[in-house]
């Protein structure tokens, strides 16, 4: 008897020490992934050092130190510019379409893009105090933060206990034999394998989502995800990229369109702007060459003038336009026209005169009608648009993707209220948004999920879930990988429960012997390790990995 006490010890012991070790490896993996995913910003950066630009890691940069940024460089510390001028994209903190002129004394984001022109900043926040920091150690104590299932297995671990104790007792009053009571309570007095149930099967999957670039703040979220039923998306940088394209090209002498592109593809050859780019491209699309030109000048913020063939061309904003004094009412009249289409306008203008001018918008990311269909038929009693967009634009997008409702114009705190209105009557709320005009609503919402996290660093602190590779399907995948947890826990509860109850059954009738007991232990227990270790490896379903399905086609997340 003291052997078979021995043995039933060490297995305990075993078994316990086992589940922790396999947990612990998973929490491991889900922080290397972690670590390996949040590492977006420079590695280098040039600082100012007794008058001369020097390369150092950008894990070295101290406060106060002047950091010198160029065209194309990601800015890596928050601080105050202190000399130059730049065109800086800051979508990612803003949420803001358009790249914006920032100057002497005006603040800069670790995480935003110099476009065009080069600035001296005073670094004021680096290091571990940067948001991505801050956003690594957040995540690393997610696994702390239990869901509710969690919670189940260990009530339903310390009514297994107490039932043990009631069955041993029960055993040995009616079958009068020592043996078979000590088998029945090897069997119940350690329910190691429930209580590893959810716990192991919620980290497994918060380390498959790690390894898609997608990071799950917690237990919580993920077992919320999968039961919202309302949906809200901010427009831009969430429904659209940050990316523009022409939308509009109106000539008003009469010039064929490809060449008036091709004046402004030429000035606007060497330009690095996101519309210059995109002049470019779709130059490039329509087999376009560019003019070589004479002479090319900026303007920073306002646009490019060149001289091709002797004659002066002025591609830019109405800002440029009105330096140069070119048709002034023409261009008010067609700012006011084309005010409700929300359009970023380009005027191209010749010898001080307007030939046309092109409209951009930036585009709508790949899939998003079929992602947003596929919501809408996925359990989501309501979709709503929630933008600080203009009225028309954002009004178009929403009636071309269908949803129940369009708030538009609308700062951030009331893009809070908005969200905290729909959850007035139970409805749980799943917001998508990027940017740090969305971190109020994101925080609001039941479960907040950040768009474009590799540049968004405040979205990611305030979201739950956070899609780095800036891909919509990432939320149908969210909602999968929830409802396939979910269905994998309930399946380890019946493990362990269903082993239990089949052990004391057959030790009470003295079909089971001690060491038999320990060995159901360790089996039931490897079984539900194994369970849940097949979410190491979950991809979406086949027809995720290539789109989206039809409205008409259900998928099954839990096959």
């Amino acid at each position: 008897m003291a052997a078979c006490e021995a043995a039933a010890a060490l297995e305990i012991l075993w078994v316990t020490s086992g589940g922790e070790l396999l947990q612990n490896w998973i929490t491991e993996r889900s922080r290397r992934a972690i670590r390996e995913i949040l590492q977006v910003t420079e590695k280098e950066t040039y600082i100012l050092t007794g008058g001369v630009e020097v390369s150092i890691p950008v894990n070295q940069v101290q406060p106060g130190d002047t950091v010198v940024l160029h065209t194309g460089e990601k800015i890596a510390v928050d601080g105050e510019i202190i000399k130059g001028e730049a065109v800086i994209d800051d979508s990612p903190i803003t949420g803001r379409a358009e790249p914006v002129t920032r100057a002497k004394r005006d603040k800069v984001f670790a995480g935003t893009f110099v476009r065009q022109g080069v600035i001296f900043v005073k670094a004021q926040e680096v290091g571990d105090r940067t948001y991505l920091a801050r956003i690594l150690r957040m995540v690393e104590d997610s696994l702390e933060n239990k869901a509710p299932i969690e919670g189940v297995a260990d009530r339903l671990a310390q009514n297994l206990i107490k039932a043990g104790f009631a069955v041993t007792l029960a055993t040995l009053v009616l079958t009068r034999s020592a043996w078979r009571a000590f088998t029945v309570m090897l069997v119940m007095a350690c329910p190691c394998a429930t209580i590893l149930a959810a716990s192991t099967a919620i980290s497994a999957a918060i380390n498959a989502a790690a390894r898609r670039h997608i990071l799950i703040k917690g237990g919580r979220y993920l077992e919320e995800a999968g039961r919202a039923n309302v949906i809200c998306f901010d427009k831009t940088g969430t429904l659209t990229t940050n990316e523009p394209e022409l939308k509009q090209l109106v000539n008003f002498n009469g010039l064929p369109e490809d060449e008036l592109l091709q004046l402004a593809y030429a000035t606007e050859i060497h330009n690095s702007h996101p519309v210059a780019l995109a002049i470019k491209s779709e130059a490039r699309k329509r087999g376009i060459t560019p003019i070589s030109h004479d002479v090319c000048e900026y303007f920073l913020g306002k646009g490019v003038r060149s001289e091709i063939h002797g004659e002066e061309i002025l591609v830019g904003s109405h800002k440029l336009m009105e330096q140069f004094t070119v048709n002034p009412d023409m261009v008010r009249i067609h700012l006011e026209k084309v005010k409700k289409q929300g359009l970023t306008l380009v005027f191209i203008a010749k010898n001080r005169e307007l030939l046309g001018v092109a409209g951009f918008a930036n585009q709508d990311r790949a899939d998003v009608v079929d992602v947003v269909r596929y919501l809408q038929n996925d359990g989501f009693n309501k979709t709503a648009m929630i933008t600080g967009d203009s009225k028309y634009s954002a009004l178009e997008m929403a009636k071309r993707l269908n949803f129940d409702e369009c708030r538009y114009s609308v700062l951030p705190e009331e893009k809070t209220d908005i969200v905290a209105g729909l959850r007035t009557n139970g409805d749980r709320v799943l917001m998508v948004g990027d940017g740090i005009n969305d971190a109020m609503a994101l925080a609001e919402a039941d479960i907040g999920i950040a768009m474009g996290a590799g540049g968004s660093e405040v979205a990611i602190e305030a979201a739950d879930i956070a899609l780095v590779k800036d891909d919509l399907k990432g939320v149908v995948y969210v909602r999968c990988l929830s409802r396939k947890t979910l269905k994998v826990v309930h399946q380890n509860f019946w493990i362990a429960t269903g082993s239990n109850i089949a052990g004391v059954t057959l030790g009470a009738l003295g079909l089971l012997s001690p060491v038999m007991a320990g060995m159901i232990h360790i089996t039931h227990t490897l079984g539900i390790l194994a369970n849940s270790s097949r979410l190491l490896f979950y991809d979406p379903p086949p027809v995720l990995s290539n789109g989206i399905a039809q409205p008409s086609t259900k998928i099954d997340c839990t096959e």
